[in-house]
C-alpha cells in the first residue's frame, strides 16, 4: 500500500512539474515575443524579488508544525497560530518591500522606473496566495497525501 502511494504521490508531482515547466516556458515566448526584450528583463526582477518573498514566508516551519499536529489534541490551533506566523511574515515583508522600492531611487536608466516599481508590488501580492499554500501543504503531510 505505502508503495503504491508514493508511486502515485511522485507520478503526481512529475505530472505538476512538467506542466510548471511547459507553461513557464510558454509565459517566456510570450512576454519575449510580445512585449519585447526590455520587459522580459523587468518581468525577471519582478519575479526573482517576489520568489525571495516567498522563501521567506515558507522559514521551513511545515516540518516543525507537521509533527505537532500529528502529536496534538488541537491540530487547528496549531495550524492557525502557523498560519497567523506566516500570514504576518508575509505582511512584513511586504511592507519592507514597498517602503524600500519607495526609497530606491526612479531613474529611467537605472531600471526602477515607476511602472516596475508598481508592478513588483503587484506581483509581489502573490506572497499572501504564497503563504496560503504552503500553509495548507501542513495539513497535507501531516495526512501523507
Amino acid at each position: 500500500m505505502s508503495r503504491r502511494l508514493i508511486i502515485s504521490n511522485t507520478a503526481i508531482q512529475l505530472i505538476g512539474k512538467i506542466i510548471t515547466i511547459g507553461t513557464s516556458t510558454l509565459t517566456t515566448f510570450l512576454i519575449g515575443r510580445l512585449m519585447g526584450v526590455n520587459f522580459y528583463g523587468d518581468f525577471t526582477k519582478i519575479f526573482a524579488t517576489a520568489t525571495l518573498l516567498y522563501m521567506l514566508v515558507a522559514a521551513g516551519l511545515n516540518a516543525t508544525v507537521v509533527k505537532n499536529l500529528t502529536n496534538t489534541k488541537t491540530p487547528q490551533l496549531h495550524f492557525s497560530h502557523l498560519f497567523a506566523a506566516r500570514l504576518i511574515v508575509a505582511a512584513f515583508s511586504f511592507l519592507i518591500l514597498a517602503i524600500g522600492l519607495f526609497v530606491i531611487p526612479t531613474a529611467n536608466n537605472q531600471g526602477y522606473t515607476p511602472q516596475f516599481k508598481v508592478l513588483t508590488l503587484i506581483f509581489s501580492l502573490s506572497i499572501f496566495s504564497q503563504e496560503v499554500f504552503i500553509s495548507g501543504n501542513s495539513i497535507f503531510q501531516q495526512h501523507l497525501k
